[in-house]
Order: C-alpha cells, then structure tokens, then sequence
C-alpha cells in the first residue's frame, strides 16, 4: 500500500562511502491541497496509507467525519493559514507517528478520537552506482499522537485511548 523515493547521494556519508543513491520507503500523500479557497474533507475512510491529508496556505479548511485506519505517518497535517481549520468528528485508529498535526494556523477540534498507535517504520537501502544494494536499514519510532506548534488549539471532547506515548504535544 506504500511507495518509496528515491535520492540521490550528494554529500558522502561515511558509513555508506560507496553508496550514490538511497531509497526511503514507506512514502506517498493521499491528498495535498494548498492555497485553495476552500479545502473540504468529510465523510472519507482511509485505510493502510502511509500519509493522509496535507492541507497548506488553505483559506477555509474542514475536516470532519473521517476515519483513518493503520496509518504509517500522518493522516492529517495542517499549516501555515490565516483561518481556522475546524477538525471535527474524526477517528484516529492504529497511527504510527503523529495522528494530526498543526502548525503556523489555528485549529478548533471536536470529538477527537484516537485509539491506539504503533511504531512509525521506515526502511532506507543504500546503492551503488551500478545499481546494486549496498545496505538495507529499518528505523522504528513512537511518538506524540497530537501535536500543535505554533497552533492556536481549541480542543473539545477528545478521546484518547492506548496511544503508548504522550497523547497531546503542545508548544
């Protein structure tokens, strides 16, 4: 259900000195919507994806009666607008790194669920030039469920349960 991205070596590594390219997978953005007058996302369910909604520079931004299942990063990330996003009636199941994440706007949320979270995975190859892997590494990591930096955050009625880390990140 996940891609990679490939890139390109431009500096050397000392650990990998032979290596001209790597790839990182898991990788992918189910929606990306940025500088729209209006950007609206209700009523969806979305299952084993690796990152889900990317809302940027958006006037108007609501997101609400969705559902995300397994997600490997982050099903929703929010930034940089001068209105309000207005997160309401959501449900977070099985996230592996941030659940929602905001910044650089407000954000009003309502009927938050998040239930559950598991380590954000990720696997790096390193080649060579000709093409041939050199090494293959897998990274895992825990962390906040909710974070907002730089977020003017109103939040009512969230529900947090087995989330195996700190549930809300605030700064």
């Amino acid at each position: 259900p996940y891609g990679s991205v490939t890139y390109d070596v431009t500096t050397k590594d000392p650990k990998m000195p032979t290596a001209a390219t790597y790839s990182v997978s898991p990788a992918g953005v189910d929606v990306i919507s940025q500088g729209s007058p209006v950007f609206e996302f209700t009523g969806n369910t979305s299952t084993g994806g690796h990152q889900g909604v990317v809302s940027a520079y958006d006037e108007e931004v609501i997101i609400q009666e969705n559902t995300w299942e397994d997600y490997n990063y982050i099903p929703v990330l929010a930034y940089n607008s001068d209105s309000t996003a207005v997160v309401a009636d959501n449900r977070f199941t099985d996230v592996g790194y941030y659940a929602l994440y905001c910044s650089g706007m407000a954000m009003e949320i309502e009927d938050l669920v998040i239930e559950g979270s598991r380590p954000y995975t990720t696997t790096t190859t390193y080649y060579d030039k000709s093409g041939k892997e050199i090494v293959s590494e897998e990274s895992s990591y825990h962390n906040f469920q909710f974070v907002a930096s730089g977020c003017d955050t109103e939040v009512n009625g969230a529900e947090f349960s087995g989330t195996g880390y700190t549930a809300m990140y605030i700064s």
